[in-house]
């Protein structure tokens, strides 16, 4: 800042700082008394009073600053009516209100997953993970029985047939619905099958 001072036009009083814009501009923490923020005056309960802003606080080299306003010019603030009052108490319902059951939480409901409470959404998870095991299961059924039934029951032969041909014993012959025995009728495999 300098040694730069400024004379406030509304008091005379004399401070440290600059000229800028056309607006007496003063570093962070360095205001004069009766100068606040619009985040102070709300703080004590106040608002501008429809007064512009008639210096500036900057920091940051200037990347930041934050308007003043004079603190004897301030009005009461007149606070939320009724209806603004009431529709944020609907609209704060609604974020609590889960969409499948109704019922109200404390807490907001996340967005992510519809705005459900956690006993709808793993319910509805659940469901849908059993419906889509459920197609999966009956897609692989279908496919097992049109594609690789003819596959399964070669591979299945010949693997029984090379088993019972290197010994008199057939070792699937009690796997085998078609058959009783566990003795091959001939050397390459069981009649039955």
């Amino acid at each position: 800042m300098g040694a730069a001072v400024v004379t406030l036009p509304w008091s005379g009083q004399r401070w440290p700082g600059r000229i800028s814009h056309g607006l007496p501009t003063f570093g962070f923490r360095n205001a004069p008394s009766g100068l606040v923020t619009r985040r102070q005056l709300r703080a004590l309960g106040l608002c501008p009073g429809g007064h512009e802003y008639v210096a500036q606080l900057v920091w940051r080299r200037g990347t930041r600053w934050a308007a003043l306003y004079r603190l004897d010019l301030a009005a009461p603030s007149p606070g939320a009516t009724t209806a603004q009052l009431a529709a944020l108490r609907r609209a704060d319902r609604a974020l609590r209100t889960c969409t499948d059951c109704g019922r109200v939480w404390d807490f907001r409901l996340p967005t992510s997953n519809g705005r459900t409470c956690w006993p709808c959404a793993s319910a509805q998870e659940h469901t849908e993970n059993q419906q889509k095991g459920h197609n999966m299961v009956a897609q692989i059924t279908t496919v097992g029985r049109d594609e690789t039934a003819t596959d399964q029951d070669e591979t299945s032969r010949t693997r029984h047939s090379l088993l019972c041909s290197q010994s008199e014993v057939c070792p699937l012959a009690r796997y085998c619905p078609n058959t009783n025995s566990d003795t091959c009728d001939s050397g390459e495999g069981c009649s039955a099958c």
